[in-house]
């Protein structure tokens, strides 16, 4: 299932988003402040904007990254499809 995810503010809470076959887009504006932890299995995370580096091995790729302050997490997975994450312009 298709997700896009729009962050603009600090997040009050962690949260989960848990997807597969098709992109998760992340798209990030505003103040948000957050911990990002995602993993893409067979498929990969792929971020513009910023300047965080997955990490790939084997078929997982990973990224652990904070935005401004950190904060909550935003825990992203997707199995078979794109994590993509950019800041809204």
């Amino acid at each position: 299932m298709r997700v896009d995810l729009k962050l603009e503010q600090v997040l009050a809470e962690d949260i989960t988003v848990i997807t597969s076959e098709e992109p998760l887009r992340v798209t990030i504006s505003g103040d948000a402040a957050l911990v990002i932890d995602a993993v893409a299995n067979d498929a990969a995370v792929k971020v513009t904007d910023f300047d965080w580096a997955p990490v790939k091995c084997d078929r997982e790729t990973r990224l652990a990254a904070t935005l401004g302050q950190g904060g909550a997490r935003a825990v992203l997975r997707n199995a078979s499809g794109d994590i993509v994450i950019s800041r809204r312009k």
